[in-house]
C-alpha cells in the first residue's frame, strides 16, 4: 500500500472543498473531474457522477460564485476555480508524508 499517496489523498480533502463539513463527495468528485478535465459540460458530469443534471446543477450552484467559489461557468464547460487548481498542485507537489 502506497501510504504517501494515501496521505496526500486526505490532504486533498482538507485541503479543498472536501474540508467543508456539508460537502458531499458527489460534489468534491464534481470539482475534482471539473479540475482533471480542464472544465466539463454539465452532461459530461451527471453521465461521469451518474447522477442527474439536475443534481449537477445543484452542486454547481453550491460549489460556483455564490457558494464555495470553486467552480465557475466558462461558456458551457464546468472548470475548477485557479485558487483550487493551485492548492491541488501544492498538495500533490508536497514531500511525502512521514
Amino acid at each position: 500500500m502506497d501510504k504517501d499517496a494515501l496521505y496526500k489523498i486526505i490532504a486533498l480533502l482538507e485541503g479543498t472543498v472536501g474540508a467543508k463539513s456539508d460537502v458531499t463527495c458527489t460534489q468534491f468528485l464534481t470539482v475534482m473531474y471539473a479540475l482533471v478535465s480542464d472544465g466539463m459540460t454539465q452532461k459530461q458530469l451527471a453521465d461521469v457522477l451518474d447522477i442527474t443534471e439536475g443534481a449537477v446543477s445543484r452542486n454547481i450552484k453550491k460549489l460556483g460564485p455564490e457558494g464555495t467559489g470553486c467552480l465557475f461557468k466558462e461558456d458551457r464547460l464546468i472548470k475548477a476555480h485557479s485558487h483550487v487548481t493551485e492548492r491541488v498542485s501544492e498538495i500533490l507537489q508536497s514531500e511525502p508524508f512521514v
